[in-house]
């Protein structure tokens, strides 16, 4: 599968020059998505979903939302999440962001004027779901 060079994406951990991985999914602003997206590599969203995401990293960009369930190694959040938010390494949740539900996380961190409603369980067993389906043989 051919990679291609991604511009910087609202500051959120892409340079120029970094290579945008195989199996990595990009919701842009202003798309709406309805469903459950499990991607083996990175997901970026910056426009709507409603359902759950499940992936190596998540983002969520200022402009993005996610109503439904995330579950990654990281998940940086700078736009809205609720449901159930369970991020096996760390979890950050940026300035302005608008997190509720259940969170589990192993580490994380909180900016100020980030706002959250709900609860908070560190866990170090917090493990990703399983690909189903045809991304079972893309993950190995």
């Amino acid at each position: 599968m051919k990679q291609f060079k991604a511009q910087k994406l609202q500051g959120l951990f892409m340079t120029q020059d970094q290579d945008w991985e195989a199996g990595s999914l990009i919701i842009g602003e202003g798309v709406r998505l309805n469903g459950k997206i499990d991607a083996p590599g990175s997901v970026l969203v910056n426009g709507a979903i409603d359902g759950d995401v499940a992936a190596q990293d998540i983002r969520v960009g200022t402009s993005g939302r996610i109503n439904g369930s995330l579950t990654a190694q990281n998940i940086d959040l700078a736009g809205s999440a609720g449901q159930t938010i369970a991020a096996v390494k760390h979890l950050v949740i940026r300035a302005g962001a608008t997190v509720t539900g259940s969170i589990k996380y192993q580490t994380i961190e909180i900016e100020s004027g980030a706002r959250i409603e709900g609860t908070l369980e560190s866990n170090d067993r917090v493990e990703r779901p399983k690909p189903s389906g045809i991304m079972r043989s893309a993950v190995s």
